[in-house]
C-alpha cells in the first residue's frame, strides 16, 4: 500500500496565527506572521522555554480549533485513491488523545498517527509521498528519493520551491493527482 505522511500544523489547519495570539498575551510586541521568516522567527523575541510553552499549550488544546475547510475533503480523496495516510507531528505523547479526538470530531480520516523526534524517521519504503510545511523535513524526505509537498505559510514562504508548497491543500490535491 502507499503511504503518505501527513503533517497537522499548518497543512490541516492554520496554526501560526493561533500560535501568533498565544505568544502576543505573553510578549505584546511579538511580531506578526507575515513578519516570520525561518523557523526560528521567535529568537530574539521571547525565550526558547516560552515559545515551546505556546506550542504545547495549543497543541494540548486542538479540540478548540478549527480545520482547515479543505482538510476533511483533501484526506478524503487521499484515502479514495488508495493511499494509507499516516498523520504526523512533533507533539508530545501526552497530546495524542487530543488529537486524534479533533481528528475524529472533524471528520480527518487517517490510518495512522505518530509524534516521533524526528519525522524522517518515518520514511521508509512504503513511503510514497511526505506532506509538511517545514522545508527541512521535506528537504530530508527528497534526499531518500520520496515526493514531497506542503502549504506555504509565513515561516516557509521565501524561497522553498523545490519543496512544492502551494497556497491551499486543493493545490496539494491536483499535485498529488499528478503524479499518481
Amino acid at each position: 500500500m502507499k503511504k503518505i505522511l501527513v503533517d497537522i500544523d499548518n497543512t490541516l489547519w492554520n496554526f501560526s496565527d493561533e500560535l501568533y495570539l498565544q505568544l502576543k498575551r505573553k510578549f505584546p510586541s511579538f511580531s506578526q506572521p507575515s513578519e516570520w521568516n525561518g523557523w526560528d522567527f521567535w529568537r530574539g523575541q521571547c525565550e526558547e522555554a516560552d515559545y515551546w510553552g505556546a506550542v504545547n499549550a495549543i497543541h494540548f488544546n486542538q479540540d478548540k480549533y478549527i480545520p482547515f475547510a479543505e482538510s476533511k475533503k483533501f484526506l478524503q480523496a487521499l484515502k479514495k485513491s488508495g493511499f494509507y495516510i499516516l498523520i504526523m507531528s512533533y507533539r508530545l505523547p501526552a497530546s495524542l488523545e487530543v488529537t486524534r479526538k479533533w481528528l475524529n470530531e472533524n471528520e480527518l480520516i487517517f490510518d495512522e498517527i505518530q509524534f516521533p523526534k524526528e519525522k524522517a524517521d518515518l520514511f521508509g519504503k512504503d513511503c510514497c509521498l511526505v506532506i509538511d510545511d517545514e522545508p527541512r523535513v521535506l528537504q530530508k524526505a527528497q534526499e531518500k528519493g520520496i515526493a514531497t509537498a506542503g502549504l506555504r505559510t509565513y515561516p516557509n514562504r521565501e524561497g522553498q520551491n523545490e519543496c512544492n508548497l502551494f497556497t491551499d491543500l486543493d493545490g496539494v490535491l491536483a499535485y498529488v493527482e499528478s503524479f499518481k
